[in-house]
């Protein structure tokens, strides 16, 4: 057996901070590792790398149904058993906190497609496909455009709907458009709680602009559009477009 037969390979984690529902197909499973299982095999003949890339994989259930305990807990276990960089946690309510234990305990390099710019850091990088930041300008923009000057706000209750509606305040405020009227939709919400309803604008011609992630948010701000006696244009974020195609994801 040659001496390259038995090289060590690269240990890379991939950290899932939500958990699958049961029935997921596994062809969608097979595209969210076969990619990393590509490049790899690709870097390897091409010499850009020495060695092989073992995939160590990691599901938990973080925020909202579970902990960010147990994201920080699973990133640990990658660490502990060797992998050199960390693709995850996914989500911000996760990434966020998580950060700070990499930082502190950890210091791995993790990756995640979070939008959230208080994720990156010395050792936590991003690749987004829309952020926070940038996402709340495109809105306000597009609200200029047809002429709104006042704005109704459904604001998920978590660090992504706080993030979303921070910045989109301040996108606002440089077009010149007013947000008077802001209301909180839950995240998880009890049986039998009330659909919120879209809200408009002092001067009834605004547009409602909804930032709901969670399946549980999202679902009742779609009951409650769907209740409307108005027909508000609407801007949404990447996360909630998610939802609406069965995605399992959120920013």
């Amino acid at each position: 057996m040659s001496y390259e037969s038995d090289v060590t390979p690269i240990k890379l984690g991939y950290l899932f901070d939500f958990k699958l529902p049961d029935g997921f197909p596994q062809e969608q499973r097979d595209d969210l590792m076969l990619p990393f299982g590509m490049v790899f095999a690709d870097g390897l003949a091409q010499g850009l790398i020495d060695r092989p890339v073992e995939i160590v994989f990691r599901e938990v259930e973080g925020l909202p149904k579970g902990s960010v305990t147990a994201v920080i807990d699973a990133f640990g276990d990658l660490v502990d058993d060797g992998c050199l960089a960390v693709f995850g946690p996914a989500t911000t309510d996760n990434a966020v906190p998580t950060r700070e234990a990499i930082e502190r305990r950890f210091e791995v390099p993790a990756i995640s497609v979070c939008g959230a710019e208080e994720w990156l850091g010395e050792w936590t990088f991003a690749l987004p496909q829309g952020s926070m930041t940038d996402e709340p300008i495109y809105w306000a923009h597009l609200l200029a455009e047809r002429g709104q000057t006042a704005v109704g706000v459904l604001i998920e209750g978590s660090l992504i709907g706080e993030s979303y509606a921070r910045n989109f305040r301040k996108a606002c405020a440089t077009r010149g458009i007013r947000v008077d009227r802001a209301r909180p939709v839950r995240r998880r919400q009890p049986g039998g709680a009330a659909v919120p309803r879209p809200v408009r604008g002092g001067d009834g011609s605004a547009a409602a602009v909804l930032r709901a992630t969670s399946r549980s948010a999202s679902g009742r701000a779609g009951a409650g559009w769907g209740r409307a006696t108005w027909s508000p244009a609407s801007s949404i974020p990447t996360a909630f477009t998610s939802r609406l195609v069965g995605r399992f994801g959120t920013a």
